[in-house]
């Protein structure tokens, strides 16, 4: 964090995915983003049919439709509107599908708060308090509490991770690292041992799986 920041806020949204309001979502996106409209709204215009192992339907109507190819997208261009919601708070805002940031001062980031409460709803963005997480520098501990009291947000100084990546102190960060480097030798150590015997089975575990997680 630089000097003028005193916490990272990231917020947590109960079934992002599943529970979106689908109507809303295909009209911000016919003018958000046209050609991807078209193809939407044949797919969720109507409820979609998922067929379970016993041969039972039941019908997806809200939210994104599991295993569809653009769930992805079309969540993320639908909430824009609530993104540019938070970009008038004075804390700058991030958003990764329904991972979403707030960094900024503790004023600041209680009203980007406020704000994804009252206008996230409307789109289907439900926050969890109780899974979100406010990372402050520790001399801000105590006013962030006092700032939050009413919420049950959980409020760290030490560090947490934000899509894979460490927040926080450095020997946060030099935990986290050192931990993820162990774990990554483990499972090459795993793999080499299973390599003796199975030698074909273990180079293709390594092309298609283990170097690929590496690169991710």
């Amino acid at each position: 964090m630089d000097d003028g920041t005193q916490g990272v806020l990231l917020a947590d949204a109960s079934n992002a995915f599943n529970v979106i309001n689908r109507k809303t979502a295909l009209v911000n996106l016919r003018y958000l983003c046209p050609n991807l409209s078209i193809f939407a709204t044949n797919f969720y215009r109507v409820p979609t049919k998922l067929y379970l192992s016993e041969g039972q339907v039941i019908l997806s109507s809200e939210g994104t439709t599991q295993g569809c190819n653009i769930a992805s997208p079309f969540y993320s261009i639908s909430i824009r509107p609530l993104i540019n919601s938070l970009s008038l708070t004075a804390a700058k805002t991030i958003f990764y599908a329904d991972d979403g940031a707030g960094v900024g001062k503790l004023v600041a980031l209680r009203s980007w708060w406020d704000t994804l409460c009252l206008a996230g709803p409307g789109l289907g963005y439900f926050p969890n308090a109780s899974k979100s997480i406010l990372l402050v520098k520790e001399p801000y501990l105590a006013t962030a509490k006092t700032l939050f009291s009413d919420t049950t947000i959980q409020i760290i100084s030490d560090g947490t991770r934000y899509l894979g990546a460490p927040l926080g102190s450095e020997s946060f960060r030099e935990t986290y690292v050192s931990n993820m480097v162990q774990e990554w030798c483990n499972q090459l150590e795993a793999l080499a041992a299973a390599s003796e015997t199975e030698p074909q089975a273990a180079f293709a575990a390594y092309c298609v799986g283990l170097s690929k997680k590496w690169l991710f």
